[in-house]
């Protein structure tokens, strides 16, 4: 339990200037001040030195902070002290330092009681407009100002904890947050039945495969193994049935026995197709025959015609030694030969052209050298005898022109006129241009000398170029010989081409007979080898009788159609014994992986059991939990019923009629419940007949909504247990007429004297001051009042007056 306040020193704070004490050591303090003395700021500083926040201004943060120091100062701070201290866990007192910068509290209070203090002890200015409006706020339902107060009023809390911590009950998804194992054992369940459902759906293909399987094999093996019985749900039987299929080393001989014997008959097939294709109906002598008579007729032909083709190639291998020969055929030779000879005749008669040129091109420009050379001797000669001379002079004279002023020679001081040819002048500068057109001509033979120079220079290049080309006389001499002999070999080898073409179709006949006589003797003697391999190859496939050796092309068709049915026959039954096997072996996998299958659908079943009933206990809890629930805000409900229906609207209702006598309409609380059981608290007015009207703000005056304000909060105030004994009230009685406020003194004193609250009242008007002064002053034994007055210095400063009354027995009653 909190003692009385005893003080509180303010320095530099919001509008009070400088250093004030304020003494509060009384049960009532008045403090009076006009507006914008500081009136106000001293409640504020008491909400401080208590708190450590100005609650009204602390809605929008903390940003008010750094506007408390009074304009101009510094820094400041509030220092805030009890009376006594009655409890060890309390402190004596409560202090604040603060700057535009800097904000530092130790407040007197704790964190709850300092928000008891500002919701239940504390009425600022600025909150007894709005009272109504925050306790009649329609959108926060159960929530509400008011009915989260009721709660904190009855105690309600465990009830409160019990339903809020029961109310994901009725809710799966609140219940999945809260509690993440339900979560995983939901998703778990999820994942098992989904993992059950692909082992079933494996199951079934495995036993759908399996059928596919069985029907495949019973096919099969009454192919290779007729009148079997299978049993295919044994192992052991499957085993048995896998070496009965399985191929064996006869399986694979008599395999490979058909196959070389079909590969035999197939390549005696092909050699005897060959022989039999390639006789002829011609007797072997008369082929004989007629290849002695061809070659017989090349040969003469050789002797005769072919022999001059043997002399021209003989002779003309001295000069081609890769020449070919009749052997090569004697057209072919003849071509070849005719062809080098005419290559040969081309190549002398291009030497032989380029000398000749070569020579006329010497000859001309010899003739072209001695022509230059003559003329550059007679232009050097023309240049020599007067380049110098002509230039000398001609420059002298000009030098001397400036010099002639008159007919005076200025080299030997003569008289020019004396001569009778013109003055000195003009017959000078005559001279000078005759010297320059001679000089003019001289530069015009020695531009021809070079010219000639030029001339001479590509001669003599040109003559050394033709030089490289000539030859000598013994070389063409050379040259006009071969020339004559290839041209000779040419006209000859050229005339030889009927005849040698006749020598090449004698030689072709001759070796197309041979051939053929060579051909037909092989073949004769391979057929007779071949015949006998084949009937002894068909004897090995087939029984043919000795009477039946007459048709070797029907027996050696018959044979091979046997054995192509052998290959297969042997064939199919192998294949079907590796399908066979195959399909075994794939049936074992299929078993097994069956029965794997099985066994993980039977332990998944069983966790879906196993988790099937946690979740079903979990849907017990819950339904159990919703009852629980229930029953809890039932409960509450009733409670806070009751609460608001015979306590607080009772205390409102009477100290309302008691500041306002004469209002018909009382304001109070409505408490619907909606089909949940949760409360809500909205505001009502009834009128003294007992009947249900609107809201205080369409019923009731100005002057009185703010006496239902004030009302209510004083209910709110008496309606907990004492914590503080504290009431601050800043202006309350604001529109209120005479009979309200002498109402107000008396509750005042009520208030104070017989609940033992210590009272802080702030007021602006001074006639009310004076009156409250008068009315709430000491009348027993015991009781105190100090009366504060704010004003401001000529400087600025803040001025405090306080005055302090206490009980004076009154002499002339006594007497």
């Amino acid at each position: 339990m909190y003692s009385r306040l005893q003080s509180l020193v303010i320095e530099n704070f919001r509008s009070i200037r400088g250093k004030v004490v304020i003494p509060l050591d009384a049960q009532v303090v008045l403090i009076h001040g006009s507006n914008g003395m500081g009136k106000t700021s001293i409640l504020s500083a008491l909400e401080l030195g208590l708190t450590g926040r100005i609650g009204h201004l602390a809605e929008d943060g903390d940003g008010y902070r750094k506007y408390l120091t009074n304009f101009g100062s510094d820094s400041g701070n509030i220092e805030l002290t009890l009376a006594k201290n009655i409890s060890n866990n309390i402190g004596t007192g409560g202090r604040v330092k603060f700057s535009e910068s800097a904000f530092a509290a130790e407040p007197l209070l704790e964190p709850d009681h300092a928000r008891f203090f500002s919701e239940r002890c504390f009425l600022p200015q600025s909150a007894l407009g709005r009272l109504l409006e925050i306790y009649d706020d329609k959108g926060a339902t159960t929530n509400s100002p008011l009915t989260l107060f009721v709660k904190e009023l009855l105690g309600l809390d465990p009830l409160d904890a019990l339903v809020d911590g029961l109310r994901p009950a009725f809710h799966i998804g609140r219940l999945r947050n809260l509690t993440p194992s339900y979560r995983r054992i939901e998703e778990l369940k999820a994942s098992l039945v989904s993992e059950l459902e692909v082992t079933d759906e494996k199951i079934r293909h495995f036993e759908a495969e399996m059928t596919i399987l069985k029907t495949s094999l019973t096919e099969e093996i009454a192919v290779i193994l007729p009148g079997k019985t299978i049993d295919f749900d044994g192992v052991e039987a499957r085993n048995e049935l896998k070496n009965s299929v399985e191929i064996s080393r006869d399986d694979h001989s008599a395999l490979q026995k058909v196959h070389k014997q079909r590969s035999e008959l197939r390549s005696a097939h092909e050699n005897w197709s060959e022989i039999r294709d390639a006789n002829t109906s011609e007797d072997l002598s008369n082929l004989e025959s007629r290849a002695v008579s061809s070659t017989a007729a090349f040969l003469d032909w050789s002797n005769t015609q072919g022999k001059q083709l043997d002399l021209i190639i003989e002779e003309m291998k001295s000069t081609f030694p890769d020449i070919l020969t009749s052997d090569h055929g004697p057209e072919r030779s003849r071509a070849f030969a005719e062809e080098r000879a005419y290559s040969e005749l081309a190549r002398c008669e291009s030497l032989l052209r380029k000398a000749e040129d070569a020579e006329n091109i010497v000859m001309k420009l010899n003739s072209t050298i001695e022509r230059a050379s003559a003329k550059l001797r007679e232009l050097d000669e023309n240049l020599r005898a007067g380049v110098s001379e002509v230039q000398a002079f001609a420059k002298s004279l000009a030098g001397v022109t400036p010099h002639i002023s008159d007919d005076n020679c200025p080299v030997c001081d003569r008289s020019f006129a004396e001569m009778n040819q013109g003055s000195l002048a003009a017959h000078v500068a005559a001279k000078i241009g005759a010297l320059t057109t001679e000089a003019g001509r001289l530069q015009a033979v020695a531009e021809e000398r070079a010219t000639e120079f030029q001339t001479l220079t590509t001669a003599e290049r040109g003559l050394l170029s033709a030089e490289q080309e000539r030859i000598s006389q013994s070389e063409m001499e050379i040259l006009r010989i071969q020339k004559t002999v290839m041209h000779r070999f040419w006209e000859k080898l050229k005339s030889m081409q009927p005849e040698m073409q006749k020598g090449a179709a004698l030689m072709d006949q001759a070796s197309a007979a041979r051939a053929l006589f060579r051909s037909v003797q092989k073949n004769n003697e391979l057929a007779s080898a071949l015949i006998s391999e084949i009937w002894e190859l068909v004897d090995g496939v087939s029984d043919v009788s000795p009477s039946d050796r007459t048709d070797l092309d029907k027996a050696l068709s018959n044979a091979m159609e046997m054995i192509e049915k052998r290959v297969a026959e042997v064939e199919t039954s192998n294949a079907i014994k590796v399908s066979c096997l195959r399909s075994l072996t794939s049936y074992d996998d299929l078993a097994t992986e069956l029965t794997r299958a099985q066994g993980k659908a039977a332990k998944l079943s069983g966790q879906v059991e196993r988790v099937d009933s946690a979740l079903g206990k979990v849907t017990e809890i819950r339904e159990d939990a919703k009852k629980v629930s229930n029953a809890a805000n039932t409960v509450r409900s009733g409670i806070v019923k009751r609460v608001f229906s015979e306590s607080l609207n009772t205390l409102w209702r009477d100290l309302f009629l008691r500041l306002a006598p004469s209002e018909q309409f009382v304001p109070a609380f409505k408490l619907p419940t909606d089909s949940k059981g949760n409360v809500e608290a909205i505001l009502e007015t009834l009128h003294r007949s007992g009947t249900v009207s609107g809201s205080p703000g369409a019923i009731l005056s100005q002057g009185n909504l703010n006496t239902a304000a004030l009302t209510l909060f004083l209910a709110l105030h008496l309606s907990v247990p004492l914590k503080q004994p504290w009431l601050v009230l800043d202006d309350p009685v604001q529109s209120m007429d005479d009979v309200h406020i002498t109402q107000m003194a008396a509750l005042l004193r009520t208030l104070s004297k017989g609940m033992n609250r210590q009272i802080v009242v702030a007021v602006h008007e001074r006639a009310l001051f004076d009156y409250l002064t008068l009315e709430l002053s000491p009348s027993f034994q015991g009781d105190s009042l100090i009366t504060v007055e704010i004003s401001k210095s000529f400087e600025g400063n803040t001025v405090v007056s306080a005055q302090t009354y206490g009980f004076e027995k009154d002499p002339a009653i006594a007497a």
